[in-house]
């Protein structure tokens, strides 16, 4: 159990209970086994360096060992999008050509990698703990490590290739339990003047857009611009530029170098206590409206078997009885179940009869909803629910200023 933040070392000053929680992302073949995975406490502690981290953290071999990892960033258009984008981006700021050297700390299956060789024919190498994973990296032909991004493994990569002109990681620096060693790998393995990219979920649009279902057990850290200057300056990196992006709910796109340069990025936000405080009491709001919205309809499905849904699911305690089963279009998680709930993934068709779902994907809602069968039902989700109790709030505010005035 954490009592200190893995940033500054400082005693939390608030912290949130979701309850007890398997990995988000173990979709197994049995039910049973679904339903039956080792659960353990999700609450996160919060910081006044404005940082939340993970209070009770899983071991790392639990998280991405033991079961095969189901998050591939090819899975959607959205993610291959994002990913095509960025490497298209860094191979023309950075000028990349075949004799540069990229590498990719949690490459997951290379979609990145194979854009950036396809841009610029530069070397290029994954790493990533999953070997499932890998072994789809591999198959598209990128050499890639099966072990976690450290101060280790920068080493044999350096003595083996060289140094890198980049190392870029999305969504994978807020997964890692030493984030030191992290950064120490990656300024031995970096050039003099090479750079630092990394992708981390937002904690101000987390905390503003209420995404509590971002936090689960494979998440140790929830950065705010503020938290990874922070950490990223404790290891003698210098923040040069930080993108808000629309992805994953909203994350922040952090540019670092060894060298200090004239840009430098100033005047981080961060996330106060008041705002942590507002954020519990919606999650407890957004929990009861999910119930009641199940409760409601007598057939509801559930729409993207996303990681981030079985946070949802498991706070609401919906089970395959709740929800008949969630449609998905990975071939990692059909005819699977969701970790806990022992919902069954099944195949997207467009023949599903139901009078109600809940996207869990929410951040891809305006993707989903343009499918055929949403013309027949009726839907909801986080984003829904509290633009519904934004509604209520200021009708109530209106009602009770007509009643002062009359």
């Amino acid at each position: 159990m954490k009592k200190r933040c893995n940033i500054c070392n400082h005693k939390f000053i608030d912290k949130l209970s979701l309850g007890k929680h398997p990995c988000a992302d173990t979709f197994l073949k049995n039910r049973l086994k679904a339903q039956k995975l080792k659960r353990y406490p999700l609450e996160v502690g919060f910081c006044k360096c404005s940082h939340m981290t993970s209070i009770y953290p899983v071991p790392k071999y639990i998280r991405y060992e033991k079961y095969d990892y189901s998050y591939t960033s090819d899975n959607s258009i959205v993610s291959r999008t994002h990913f095509k984008d960025i490497a298209y981006n860094l191979t023309r700021n950075h000028k990349l050509n075949k004799k540069s050297f990229v590498v990719e700390a949690g490459s997951n299956d290379g979609t990145f990698l194979k854009k950036i060789y396809n841009f610029s024919k530069a070397k290029i190498l994954g790493v990533d703990p999953s070997k499932n994973i890998t072994d789809i990296s591999r198959k598209k032909k990128i050499e890639t490590f099966t072990n976690y991004f450290s101060r280790a493994t920068a080493k044999i990569i350096l003595k083996k290739f060289g140094k890198a002109d980049i190392i870029y990681g999305a969504n994978v620096f807020n997964h890692v339990d030493d984030s030191d060693d992290f950064l120490e790998g990656a300024k031995i393995l970096l050039k003099k003047d090479g750079h630092l990219i990394l992708e981390v979920p937002d904690l101000n649009s987390l905390i503003k857009k209420v995404g509590f279902d971002t936090i689960y057990h494979e998440h140790r850290h929830y950065f705010s611009e503020k938290s990874i200057c922070k950490v990223l300056k404790k290891n003698n990196f210098f923040v040069y530029k930080i993108k808000k992006i629309n992805y994953m709910s909203g994350s922040l796109r952090v540019f670092a170098s060894k060298l200090k340069k004239k840009n430098q990025f100033y005047n981080p936000r961060k996330v106060s206590l008041n705002e942590f405080k507002i954020f519990k009491k919606k999650v407890l709001l957004i929990i009861q409206k999910v119930k009641e919205f199940i409760k409601k309809h007598q057939y509801t499905i559930g729409v993207g078997a996303a990681t981030k849904g079985n946070t949802l699911l498991n706070c609401c305690e919906i089970t395959d009885k709740d929800l008949k089963f969630i449609v998905d279009k990975s071939k990692h998680k059909i005819n699977k179940f969701a970790p806990g709930t022992g919902i069954k993934i099944i195949k997207e068709t467009n023949n599903i009869n139901a009078d109600s779902a809940l996207i869990l994907p929410w951040n891809i809602t305006k993707f989903l909803i343009k499918k055929k069968f949403f013309k027949r039902i009726k839907y909801t989700s986080i984003p829904k629910i509290i633009k519904s109790l934004k509604r209520t709030k200021k009708k109530k505010l209106i009602k009770k200023i007509k009643e002062d005035l009359f």
